[in-house]
C-alpha cells in the first residue's frame, strides 16, 4: 500500500474551496492543490502565492494565512490535474451542480487509473456542495460509465462523501480587497460534518466531525439553516434593507423567522427522529449563525434564484410541506413563502421571471407551478391569505 497522502486537492476554488477546506486542510498540515476552470483565478493565485482568510465569528475574528499551495486549471493542465487526483487521497468538491457530469467524467479516470497504480488505497471525494442528491447522482454517473471492476472497486475503495457546510463566504469589503483581491470572508464556523457510512479508512482532517444520518441531516440544514438565512433576506429585502444583520433587530422579521424554523423544527424531528439533545445542538449551531451581527451578507445574494428557493424540495416549501406531512400547521413558514413570492429585485432574471408569471398566470397558478402547492390545501390558502397581508407591501410603514 502507498504512503497516505499529505495534500488535499480542492476541486472548485470558490468561497468554501479557498475559505473553508484550505483553512481545516492548513490547519491539519495538509498541503493545498486548488483546481479551478477560472483562468483569471488560477493565474492571480499563482501570481500572488498566497491569500487571507478572514473568519468573523460572533467575539472574535481570526485572519489565517494561506501560502505554499498549487493552482491548477482543470481544463489546460489537465494531465497534472488528473495526476494530483490519482496520487492523493482526500478530493475535496465545491463546484455549482452544472459541473457535476465534466467532474464526474474526470473522477472515472481517476479511479481506473488508481485501481492499476494505488489499488490498496481509499479513496474520499468530499462533497462540499449544497445540492439534495449529490451522492446519488455522483453513484450513478459511476454505475452508467464504469465497467463490473471498476464499479467493485468504486464500492470498496471509493467514498462519495456528503458533507454539511455551515461556514458560508461573506462578500468581502473593499477595504479588504484593495489589500487583498483574493482574500475571503467567511462566518467562521469550525466544523465539518462528514458521513460516517460513506467514509473510507482514517479520516485526518482536525475539525471533521463523522455523523450518521447524513441524508436527513443534510435535508435539516437546508430546511432550517438555508430557510432561516432566505427568511431574514427576503422579508429585509420588502423593508427596504441592504444587509442581513440589518434584519435582526426587527422585531416583526425576527419573530416571523423563529415562527418559521420553529415549525420546520418540530416537523423535521418527527419526520427523522433526531433526539431532543441533537436538535438543541443544532439549534445552537445554527442560531449562532444566523444571528451573528457582525457578518455584513447582502440581502440580495442570499435571496437570489427565488424561483429555484421556491421550487418543491427546496429550503421554503420543502419544510412546509414536511410540516403538513407531520399534522402541523405551517403558519410561519407560508408567510414566508408569501414574501419570497414577492421578491422583485430587477437584477435578478428568475425574481423578474416570477414576477411576470405571476402577473400572466395569477398567483394560484404560479403557487401550482413553481411550488407543487394546490390553492386549496391549507398550505395554500395560508399562503395566499399572506400574500395580501399589509406586512408583505414592499416600504410598508410596519417595517
Amino acid at each position: 500500500m502507498a504512503l497516505p497522502s499529505q495534500e488535499i486537492v480542492v476541486v472548485g476554488s470558490g468561497k468554501i474551496g479557498r475559505g473553508f477546506i484550505a483553512d481545516l486542510a492548513k490547519k491539519s498540515g495538509f498541503k493545498l492543490v486548488f483546481c479551478d476552470t477560472s483562468a483569471p483565478l488560477i493565474e492571480a493565485m499563482r501570481k500572488a502565492g498566497k491569500y487571507t482568510v478572514v473568519n468573523i465569528g460572533v467575539s472574535q475574528t481570526e485572519t489565517v494565512e494561506i501560502s505554499n499551495y498549487e493552482a491548477l486549471h482543470i481544463q489546460n493542465d489537465q494531465p497534472a490535474y488528473l495526476d494530483k487526483m490519482i496520487q492523493n487521497d482526500f478530493i475535496a468538491l465545491a463546484v455549482y451542480s452544472g459541473a457535476f457530469p465534466a467532474i464526474a467524467k474526470d473522477f472515472c479516470e481517476v479511479i481506473r487509473q488508481r485501481m492499476i497504480l494505488r489499488p490498496d488505497n481509499d479513496f474520499n471525494i468530499i462533497l462540499c456542495v449544497n445540492v439534495l442528491g449529490t451522492p446519488q447522482f455522483f453513484a450513478d454517473y459511476f454505475a452508467s460509465h464504469l465497467n463490473e471492476q471498476e464499479m467493485d472497486f468504486v464500492n470498496s475503495h471509493v467514498g462519495l462523501v456528503q458533507a454539511l457546510v455551515l461556514r458560508a463566504g461573506i462578500e468581502a469589503t473593499e477595504e479588504l480587497k484593495a489589500k487583498d483581491p483574493l482574500v475571503v470572508v467567511t462566518n467562521g464556523f469550525g466544523s465539518l460534518y462528514l458521513d460516517r457510512d460513506a467514509f473510507k479508512g482514517e479520516c485526518r482532517i482536525k475539525s471533521v466531525e463523522l455523523v450518521d444520518q447524513i441524508a436527513d441531516r443534510f435535508t435539516r440544514k437546508i430546511y432550517s439553516g438555508n430557510l432561516g438565512h432566505c427568511a431574514l433576506a427576503y422579508m429585509g429585502y420588502l423593508c427596504q434593507m441592504t444587509y442581513i444583520n440589518e434584519t435582526l433587530d426587527n422585531q416583526q422579521i425576527f419573530h416571523t423567522m423563529i415562527g418559521a424554523y420553529n415549525e420546520a423544527e418540530i416537523g423535521m424531528q418527527k419526520e427523522f427522529g433526531f433526539s431532543d439533545e441533537d436538535t438543541k445542538k443544532w439549534r445552537q449551531e445554527i442560531f449562532t449563525i444566523l444571528t451573528n451581527p457582525n457578518t455584513k451578507d447582502e440581502i440580495t445574494r442570499v435571496a437570489a434564484d427565488p424561483l429555484r428557493k421556491l421550487s418543491p424540495m427546496d429550503r421554503l416549501v420543502g419544510p412546509a410541506k414536511i410540516v403538513e406531512r407531520q399534522g402541523g400547521f405551517p403558519y410561519y413558514l407560508a408567510r414566508v413563502i408569501a414574501c419570497a413570492l414577492k421578491y422583485d429585485y430587477t437584477a435578478d432574471q428568475n425574481a423578474q421571471k416570477l414576477q411576470q408569471m405571476i402577473k400572466e398566470c395569477g398567483l394560484a397558478e404560479s403557487l401550482c407551478r413553481i411550488c407543487a402547492v394546490d390553492e386549496n390545501s391549507i398550505l395554500g390558502k395560508l399562503i395566499l391569505a399572506h400574500y395580501n397581508d399589509v406586512f408583505i407591501v414592499k416600504g410598508n410603514e410596519k417595517c
